[in-house]
Order: C-alpha cells, then sequence, then structure tokens
C-alpha cells in the first residue's frame, strides 16, 4: 500500500518494526513484574500459614525472587543495523 501511495519514497519498515518491538517490550515487562508479584504474594501466603517443612525454605525463596523484580528488563539497545550485508 505504501508503494502505492509513495512510489518514490523508500519506507525502511525494519525501523518502524523496531520501534513497535522496544515499545511492546516495555509493556510486556512491567505486566510481567505485575503478575511476579501478584504471584508471589499469592503464594506466599499459602506458604506463611502451613506447617510444611519446606515452607522457610519456600518463603526465603520468595523473598529472593520478589528483591530482583525491580531489575527485570530485557535489553533493546542493540543496532541490528550492523548486520546487515
Amino acid at each position: 500500500m505504501w508503494k502505492l501511495v509513495y512510489p518514490d519514497v523508500q519506507a525502511n519498515i525494519a525501523d518502524f518494526f523496531m520501534e513497535w518491538l522496544t515499545d511492546w517490550y516495555e509493556i510486556a515487562v512491567v505486566r510481567a513484574k505485575g503478575f511476579l508479584l501478584a504471584t508471589i504474594a499469592e503464594t506466599r501466603n499459602i506458604w506463611e500459614h502451613t506447617d510444611d517443612p519446606y515452607a522457610n525454605q519456600v518463603l526465603e525463596t520468595l523473598n529472593s525472587l520478589e528483591e530482583k523484580i525491580p531489575f527485570l528488563h530485557i535489553l533493546t539497545d542493540w543496532d541490528y543495523r550492523t548486520r546487515r550485508t
């Protein structure tokens, strides 16, 4: 469609896609963090109210995971143009 409307204008679809993908990754990370925090909270609630011998180990693991969630990210600073041939 682009070529029909703008036959003499070169469109670099890769640039548009990379911009969209970077934006989508930001959204995906926000959603993943929310999901993880909610899941950890629910799991903690279950394990805090049990006398299972593994409860302390599970709770320590949940605490450790929860501390790492703020650092969750997807690297999007790649330069895909350097690989073109």
